[in-house]
């Protein structure tokens, strides 16, 4: 979360060079000038460069924090626009991390994330007031039938070789090929257990009852655990 929220200098501990660019542009928009004047022109209490607001959406409740996003996103300028992306930037790394454990690379699935998001805030609908960030990260662009996943040899070797997450990475993977879940499932779980939404604001953005969420999520971790039993008894 900090490297994106460093607004002077550019984190040493940063080593995807998508992210990196995008660090040194975010860094030399906090010391533009013009920039500040637009700041100070939105009318955020206390702000005076773009750095304050992301400080300011950081320390709000969750209901400021997603008024202050609607208000940039509906904005129509590059600045609010770019405030909007670094908000979100710890959502698409986290679900980079995500499809990178199924197939690809970490640079290519941020490249499609990032460029997912620009094309979201251009498109945003004025009356979708809730849930701004995740509406903007959301899944979009596949079929429902496909699970985005490769073959074993497509995997990153660097990734997580051993340990739990790699034993689960395996386990999906097997599920997936073998069409017990599919990758929706995995999306939808991803979603409430590693992004904390609840299923009451996973069932609104889908348009289902929260029942429909939590019977979906019972599930899957039922057939995952299906799946891990028939590997044991191997």
């Amino acid at each position: 979360m900090q490297v994106f929220r460093s607004h002077d200098t550019v984190p040493e501990t940063i080593t995807s060079p998508t992210l990196e660019g995008l660090a040194q542009e975010w860094v030399a928009i906090n010391a533009t000038a013009e920039y500040h004047r637009q700041v100070s022109q939105m009318g955020f209490t206390g702000c005076t460069r773009p750095g304050d607001v992301l400080d300011l959406i950081d320390r709000s409740d969750s209901a400021t924090a997603n008024e202050l996003l609607y208000q940039l996103v509906t904005h129509d300028s590059y600045l609010a626009s770019r405030m909007v992306l670094q908000a979100v930037l710890p959502r698409v790394l986290n679900n980079a991390i995500t499809r990178v454990q199924y197939s690809g690379t970490l640079e290519d699935h941020l490249q499609t994330l990032i460029g997912d998001v620009w094309t979201a805030i251009a498109d945003y609908p004025a009356h979708s007031t809730k849930y701004v960030a995740l509406n903007l990260t959301r899944r979009r662009g596949f079929e429902d039938d496909d699970d985005r996943c490769g073959p074993l040899g497509d995997f990153d070797p660097g990734y997580h070789e051993s340990g739990p997450e790699h034993e689960l990475k395996l386990l999906v993977h097997s599920a997936l090929t073998e069409g017990r879940i599919a990758a929706h499932d995995i999306e939808l779980l991803h979603e409430i257990y590693i992004q904390g939404y609840s299923a009451i604001e996973a069932a609104e953005r889908r348009h289902v009852k929260a029942d429909v969420i939590r019977q979906r999520c019972s599930r899957t971790r039922a057939r995952l655990a299906a799946v891990a039993a028939d590997a044991a008894d191997v």
